[in-house]
């Protein structure tokens, strides 16, 4: 699979947790109302984990543990393999209630990563001005992200 396939399947998956009607489990959250109760209005979620930090309420946590296990099957509906990722985490902020969006950290075993902005409760890509004063997409970081199974987190 090219690498803007993972993305997409990763910024999938990411919205539908954030959408918090949890179609996809069939249990909702309020990752986003969680998150603005949290001192730095965010919460990072390693979707290969479980890892939920800070700790939300308890039914945040069964939401964090039933997307996980179903994460290789939305992988598989997708053409991935979850053992592709070495790394799924996201951090879901909400300063206010329209101010609020997710950026997705992935890694895929092979090198690849990126870590990508989304904004808004739809998850749009975040926009910026580019060099020709046009408002655009932003692109990609393309970065290194430990991977899960690392002893280092």
């Amino acid at each position: 699979m090219k690498f803007a396939e993972y993305n997409a399947l990763a910024h999938n998956f990411a919205a539908s947790f954030a959408s918090g009607v949890g179609l996809l489990v069939g249990v909702c959250n309020e990752v986003y109302d969680e998150a603005r109760d949290q001192p730095d209005s965010f919460i990072d979620i390693d979707f290969l984990t479980g890892v939920c930090s800070p700790c939300g309420s308890a039914q945040l946590l069964k939401s964090v543990q039933l997307y996980c296990e179903a994460l290789p099957d939305f992988c598989a509906k997708h053409g991935a393999q979850v053992s592709d990722l070495s790394g799924f985490k996201v951090r879901f902020h909400s300063v206010s209630e329209p101010v609020c969006g997710f950026t997705v950290h992935l890694a895929l075993r092979d090198g690849r990563a990126a870590i990508t902005d989304y904004e808004g409760w739809q998850g749009k890509r975040a926009r910026e001005l580019n060099a020709a004063g046009q408002k655009a997409r932003r692109a990609p970081e393309r970065d290194t992200m430990p991977r899960s199974d690392a002893a280092s987190d």
